[in-house]
């Protein structure tokens, strides 16, 4: 590494402490999502993933339970991350908290994430949840079979949102 990048020169992270990094995130998702919006639906990949279904998570536990948005699409997404009791929300626990329609797109091949995505999406409503595996590993393919079946589950979830609504 030192050959690449030379010792004198300061390095940054994008966090420091997960837990302190995580909270400042979904507090700006959260004013991001009072100030611009509402908005029907929310896509987001790895990390993005988690970071919305757990703002997801935290509002479908409120009394009453807010629906953050009308669909989700999770692709390669992660398990969501519970701030208040410091652990990942699990279907033994909290059972199915996401109700809106949600697109789970992940890779069987993806060896360290594969069954995150999983547990994320048993986490969703399992009657209108589409689970779409592209086979792949932790991305977001791009051959035309693969978008075609990507934009299937997509479409579907986005006209069940349509006639829930």
């Amino acid at each position: 590494m030192t050959e690449i990048f030379p010792r004198q020169t300061e390095y940054y992270a994008f966090f420091t402490d997960f837990s302190t990094s995580f909270d400042v995130a979904l507090e700006d998702l959260e004013e991001y999502l009072v100030a611009d919006g509402p908005f029907d639906g929310v896509i987001g990949f790895s990390q993005g993933a988690c970071l919305a279904a757990s703002l997801m998570m935290q509002h479908a536990r409120k009394e009453p339970p807010q629906s953050t948005f009308r669909c989700a699409i999770f692709i390669c997404g992660i398990e969501p991350w519970n701030m208040t009791d410091g652990r990942t929300y699990n279907t033994t626990t909290d059972g199915e908290l996401i109700q809106v329609p949600v697109a789970t797109i992940y890779g069987s091949k993806d060896y360290q994430w594969a069954e995150a995505s999983l547990a994320l999406s048993r986490l969703c409503n399992s009657q209108t949840k589409e689970v779409f595996d592209h086979g792949r590993g932790h991305e977001i393919p791009r051959t035309s079979e693969l978008t075609a079946g990507m934009a299937r589950v997509i479409r579907k979830v986005i006209d069940r949102a349509l006639h829930i609504h």
